[in-house]
């Protein structure tokens, strides 16, 4: 503006010139004078402009800069909030941790615990088949000796029902000197009636044969071997 002012300043005079006419060096210097005010004009305006899309700026560098103040104290907080989640976590991790580390060893002893049972309940089972073959067998024999009962009986009668037929004539034979056949017939009748007795009788269990070293060394390595199988 100062400069504008002093152009008009120097114009005046060049104005205020005789009516004659401008010199052509006054004609020029009129001109330049024109077109200098010209620019500066454009100057000035340009400057205007110039300042309002710096006050522009200026606004939005001071409005950029809040937010970036904004966004670095929300983030410090967010840093913060964050670093005291993840020392919360920290924590609940060692604890659940800690609680795995007994679940395992709580694991390990039911594990244990099973292993036990389970090694009883083989040598139970084991036991119970045993004793259910040895009842199958004592069930057997009963029936075995029951028939073998059945048929001494039945050879008692026989010899009960024989003697009662066994008259006084009979006996007489028996003892005839000469041929003897009567006394043959009954001695051969005694020795078939002594042979059935004896195919029935119950005969006493043969002691059970006792357990080499070797055999009894082995029972206790199976039974280790069993109660420590998975």
């Amino acid at each position: 503006m100062r400069t504008l002012l002093l152009l008009l300043a120097l114009a005046l005079p060049l104005a205020a010139a005789p009516a004659e006419g401008p010199s052509p060096a006054e004609t020029k210097l009129r001109e330049t004078l024109k077109a200098t005010m010209l620019q500066l004009r454009t100057a000035e305006a340009d400057k205007a402009n110039l300042q309002a899309e710096k006050d522009v700026n200026d606004a939005k560098v001071k409005e950029l800069a809040a937010q970036v103040d904004k966004l670095t104290k929300q983030a410090a907080a967010d840093q913060t909030t964050a670093k005291k989640q993840i020392e919360d976590l920290t924590g609940k991790n060692a604890a659940q941790e800690q609680l795995i580390g007994k679940f395992k060893e709580a694991l390990e002893k039911w594990k244990e615990g099973y292993a036990k049972a389970s090694g009883v309940a083989n040598a139970k089972e084991a036991e119970r088949s045993k004793l259910s073959d040895q009842n199958a067998i004592l069930r057997r024999k009963v029936e075995d000796q029951r028939a073998k009962n059945v048929a001494l009986a039945k050879t008692a009668n026989e010899i009960l029902d024989r003697y009662s037929k066994f008259g006084v004539g009979e006996a007489l034979s028996a003892r005839e000197p000469f041929t003897g056949i009567t006394r043959a017939r009954l001695e051969a009748l005694v020795q078939d009636y002594s042979d059935k007795i004896e195919d029935n009788r119950l005969k006493p269990e043969p002691a059970p044969a006792k357990k080499d070293q070797s055999q009894k060394k082995a029972e206790p390595a199976k039974a280790t071997a069993q109660n420590t199988a998975p």
